[in-house]
């Protein structure tokens, strides 16, 4: 079954789209490694620079992919009103553990 859309075109097989998407991580990671070799006055603020950044990619995926597609799963097995409370509820109670761990 193909998707709708595509971001590589249709050239591209499976095996071929892994691993680009392996050898973007690996550079990303290198690159990122690369910030601890730079002189830097203040590290608290890079790090804390990247810690926000790191949030708001890991709330960005939560929000735009995880949660609809959760959604979307708990949907098809209870009615539209159910399901939506019980997304709000889950992801209220994983707030509140990582508010328990946090502290």
């Amino acid at each position: 079954m193909e998707s709708s859309y595509s971001l590589i075109g249709d050239s591209m097989s499976n095996l071929q789209y892994s691993l680009l998407l392996c050898t973007l991580a690996g550079i990303s990671t290198l690159l990122g490694a690369f910030f601890i070799f730079i002189p830097c006055k203040d590290y608290k603020k890079l790090i804390a620079f990247a810690l926000s950044f790191s949030a708001g990619v890991m709330l960005s995926i939560s929000l735009l992919e995880l949660l609809p597609e959760s959604f979307v799963m708990i949907q098809s097995r209870y009615p539209f009103s159910f399901s939506f409370l019980l997304t709000l509820f889950f992801v209220n109670l994983g707030l509140v553990i990582a508010n328990i761990f946090d502290q």
